[in-house]
């Protein structure tokens, strides 16, 4: 039989999207290198073009550019032909847009400045996936007799299936999550697409030169806990001596007499590959037995080293995005400290409500990661006075109508300035409601009682004792007992009863706290 099948990868054609020249020809470098043809657009209109009178395998695209985003044309794209596959370049990655585009059929995303080894490694993939759903295509055309279907049905079923799992490997890890969560991810994965019993993630040590197991399924906390290899050392440590994947059955586990430290018993099958992260050698991904099989295939060995592949690039990216986020950080911390310095009367304000509202919602039995949210939304929740004239700030008399409207403003403002830190939605609410009011008269948005977020309506009473507390330019500091009787005189009205009845119960601490 013919089947009919597209031209090699080494031949295919690029197309490259972007206004900036130097970005053009910086890609173009890097795809010649691996002897791609390219051809190039400065804009999306020039590029659809070329998609109209050219055959194109695949398409790199700027996310903004004048005349159209990238986004317009990868959903253009995807209605000429759904099988072009497209990379995003982006200057600053943000989770929102991500999701956005990969909903919208975008491969992966390129980030600036360039990795060269990263982008040749998702083209290559990205042009490998392509040539697949081709010959697939093809395939499929020409499958017009019985027989043929019959004794081809095993194997499309088997590379759908692969391809179905490494597309699932894609939309795990494709959406951002903290190193820890996405290493649970990792063994989750592993374990579900090859029905292993066991999978153990092994981390190096590089200090100490040895392997210690971060997280594990089908091993008790004890041999997690124990278990160091060196290089070298049993399986784990020949594959992180050699770094390559070995796949190995109980024939050639008994007659090799290999070392499994950790295993309680010698396994009947093994698969286990390298993790990289860039060009260094991150770890290893290790599974043993399968679920009522006698041995790992040829299939889950090619999904795993594709998981080990996403998870070592899932990695390294969190390492990137954990620089922007900690630098922008840094600069929102400093801007608390501007605004704050900016009043002589408010400063350590942001400090001593997070502290107070941190006392208060302990004794309504929050757990911690609700008290780090507090902490970092709390820091914050002044942020929008950054924009606000020191004149409004400081001024003596009573404000006015207009004048106080400007001041309402700062919780959206707030907002707008760390929507950038991509926060989750619990820190923005802090920051956005934290003067609301529990019977609807606050703002900006007139919530009332429960409507109001939870960790907002704690914020509220903590920023209002501390306001209180804090001599101003228009009145002298109320004492921390008269301050409290006149919040606990406000339950129901501007605060939460529930809350109120925790902030009483707070009294000492909330004084043992106070900062001058």
């Amino acid at each position: 039989m013919r089947i009919l099948t597209r031209q090699k990868n080494e031949n295919a054609k690029i197309l490259i999207v972007d206004d900036n020249k130097e970005v053009r020809e910086t890609l173009i470098d890097i795809l010649n290198c691996l002897e791609y043809e390219t051809v190039q657009a400065v804009d999306g209109e020039e590029g659809f073009k070329f998609l109209q009178n050219q055959n194109i395998d695949l398409v790199i695209t700027d996310l903004k550019m004048p005349g159209g985003s990238g986004i317009d044309l990868l959903q253009k794209i995807k209605l000429i032909d759904s099988n072009i596959p497209v990379i995003i370049i982006t200057g600053f990655p943000s989770l929102n847009t991500a999701i956005e585009a990969m909903k919208k059929g975008a491969s992966d995303f390129i980030t600036k400045p360039f990795n060269i080894d990263y982008i040749q490694h998702i083209v290559k993939k990205a042009l490998q996936e392509r040539q697949l759903l081709l010959e697939n295509q093809y395939l499929l055309a020409e499958l017009n007799q019985k027989a043929i279907i019959e004794r081809l049905n095993s194997e499309l079923h088997e590379k759908i299936d692969e391809l179905t799992k490494i597309q699932s490997i894609n939309e795990a890890l494709n959406v951002f999550v903290d190193n820890e969560k996405l290493f649970q991810q990792i063994i989750k994965i592993a374990s579900r697409t090859t029905d292993a019993k066991r999978v153990a993630l092994f981390i190096l040590d590089t200090e100490k030169s040895q392997l210690f197991i971060r997280c594990g399924i089908g091993y008790n906390k004890e041999i997690i806990q124990r278990t160091r290899l060196f290089i070298g050392q049993g399986i784990v440590g020949q594959i992180a001596l050699h770094k390559k994947a070995f796949r190995l059955n109980s024939k050639s586990i008994h007659v090799d007499n290999l070392s499994f430290p950790f295993e309680e018993v010698v396994p009947e099958s093994i698969l286990s590959v390298p993790i990289f992260v860039g060009e260094d050698f991150f770890g290893v991904l290790y599974l043993a037995d399968k679920n009522g099989e006698p041995e790992f295939t040829q299939n889950d060995e090619k999904i795993i080293v594709t998981l080990a592949d996403k998870a070592g690039i899932r990695i390294e990216n969190n390492a990137l995005y954990e620089g922007v986020y900690l630098n922008l950080l840094d600069t929102l911390m400093s801007l608390v400290s501007t605004i704050e310095a900016k009043d002589f009367y408010t400063r350590q304000h942001s400090f001593r409500v997070t502290e107070y509202a941190i006392k208060i919602v302990k004794k309504l039995g929050v757990d911690d990661e609700q008290i780090e949210i507090l902490r970092f939304g709390g820091f914050l929740h002044d942020i929008g006075k950054i924009g606000i004239q020191d004149s409004l700030l400081n001024k003596r008399g009573r404000l006015t109508n207009e004048e106080f409207e400007i001041i309402r403003q700062h919780p959206l403002v707030g907002v707008k300035i760390v929507e950038p830190l991509c926060l989750i939605d619990e820190e923005k609410n802090i920051i956005k409601y934290h003067h609301e009011r529990w019977d609807g008269s606050g703002y900006p948005e007139g919530l009332r009682k429960d409507s109001i977020p939870f960790l907002a309506r704690v914020l509220s009473v903590a920023d209002s004792f501390d306001a209180m507390t804090s001599t101003r330019p228009y009145r002298k500091a109320m004492s921390q007992d008269m301050a409290a009787r006149e919040i606990i005189d406000s339950s129901g009205s501007q605060f939460d009863p529930e809350i109120i009845e925790a902030f009483s119960q707070s009294g000492s601490d909330l004084q043992n706290s106070k900062i001058s």
